[in-house]
């Protein structure tokens, strides 16, 4: 990594919010579930999957059945790392499989 893209980084890793929260803490991670049925007393609970942003435009989430996870980062043209899949490389692929 240069000099510039780190000193990048470190600019957006000091930027705060209003509150004085490092805006690229990573939030409490928090489950999704998505439910099935039209009876919301007893609803089917589909897949679960747990999602954390982990700073610098990478998130990561964690299939509940498998235990797998799959990260993602922002491309190089939005100024992420681009070493992983972005997310909408995995909608393509969602697409073409």
């Amino acid at each position: 990594m240069g000099p510039v893209r780190e000193a990048w980084i470190k600019a957006l890793d000091a930027q705060t919010t209003e509150a004085g929260q490092n805006i690229n803490d990573p939030p409490p991670r928090r489950q999704n579930h998505m439910m099935l049925g039209s009876d919301p007393a007893a609803p089917e609970l589909m897949t679960t999957i747990l999602c954390q942003y982990e700073g610098a435009l990478r998130c990561t989430a964690s299939h509940g059945p498998s235990g797998s996870d799959l990260s993602t980062d922002a491309p190089t043209d939005n100024q992420g790392l681009g070493e992983r899949f972005s997310p909408t490389d995995l909608v393509a692929t969602a697409l073409a499989t």
